[in-house]
């Protein structure tokens, strides 16, 4: 868990290099100072924030100490503590990602843009659909 603890922290540093947000005036580049950065300057909301925080207390028990230990596996509250913690971690790295590469929106495109025709013929039954393109015929492109 202290890996993953590491690797959200440098996802966190990574990501607001990316997007152009300094954290030179930060002394101690922590996870919770960090965060609190990133939510100033509104790159992340409260949700986000708070799943931030909520990763960092989990996270750093193992930061300190050999945590967990064997016997803190065995402790059923315990154990989901640490996979909920896992999760969330593994979740916020992929939030990150999310930012510094959102997804392209999809635009709409009107069939006057395609240079296809559609025809009313009926397809023969001797060819397939993708032989026949379900009656489209192509033209020009």
């Amino acid at each position: 868990m202290r890996d993953l603890r590491a690797l959200v922290q440098e996802a966190m540093e990574i990501t607001c290099e990316k997007k152009k947000i300094s954290l030179g005036n930060i002394q101690n580049k922590k996870i919770i100072n960090i965060t609190d950065k990133m939510k100033k300057v509104g790159m992340i909301d409260d949700v986000l924030y708070n799943w931030f925080l909520t990763f960092s207390s989990g996270a750093n028990l193992s930061s300190h100490k050999g945590f967990p230990t064997r016997k803190d596996m065995q402790n059923g509250i315990t154990r989901r503590r640490i996979m909920t913690t896992f999760f969330m971690g593994t979740h916020l790295i992929s939030e990150l990602a999310y930012i510094v590469n959102p997804p392209k929106l999809i635009t709409v495109k009107t069939s006057s843009e395609f240079k296809i025709k559609i025809s009313k013929k009926k397809v023969p039954t001797d060819k397939t659909l993708h032989e026949t393109y379900d009656g489209i015929n192509k033209m020009n492109i």
